[in-house]
């Protein structure tokens, strides 16, 4: 009883945390303040990690609005360091999902490589280049199997954005 009890208090806490960052986001895009993306950014991130082993359902869905926040930030910044947050929090949205909801998991993985993406214009490091297409194959393995024409316009843009980072891969060093 004091496990459930303890864990009661701690999954309300966590959606609290979700409420908090859902008022953020709402402040941030009717002001466009970094401060309030920030906070939506933080309290989503807070939501997830405090209910992943007690409500992992919740704490996947959260780690994806943490991304969009972290998106947020990173289009209003510029800061690398929020392209990356934004790539993480994406990642773990789509592992953790990849049972219990795999046409989210593909989308959010083709979201982690549209972040990825962007890491690697910025750094041209190799590994977020590999980031970037095992996410959006992910996806378009997905999108092999379940076809719909919703998806197709995102699968078009996860194949051409491969395409675009074969060609800007510089050669490997000798």
């Amino acid at each position: 009883l004091e496990d459930y009890t303890q864990n009661r208090l701690l999954s309300l806490k966590a959606h609290f945390f979700a409420d908090r960052g859902d008022v953020s986001k709402a402040l941030f895009e009717k002001t466009q303040y970094a401060t309030w993306a920030e906070e939506w950014y933080s309290a989503y991130k807070a939501s997830a990690d405090m209910s992943i082993n007690i409500e992992p359902r919740h704490a996947a869905y959260a780690y994806g609005f943490a991304g969009d926040a972290a998106k947020a930030l990173f289009e209003t910044t510029q800061n690398i360091e929020w392209a990356k947050r934004w790539y993480e929090a994406a990642h773990l949205s789509a592992e953790m999902t990849s049972i219990i909801d795999p046409r989210h998991s593909a989308i959010v993985s083709g979201i982690a490589g549209n972040a990825a993406t962007a890491v690697y214009k910025e750094t041209r490091q190799r590994e977020w280049y590999s980031r970037a297409i095992l996410s959006y194959r992910i996806f378009l393995n997905y999108y092999d199997l379940n076809p719909n024409p919703e998806l197709k316009s995102l699968a078009e843009y996860a194949e051409s954005t491969i395409r675009f980072l074969k060609n800007r891969l510089p050669p490997l060093r000798k």
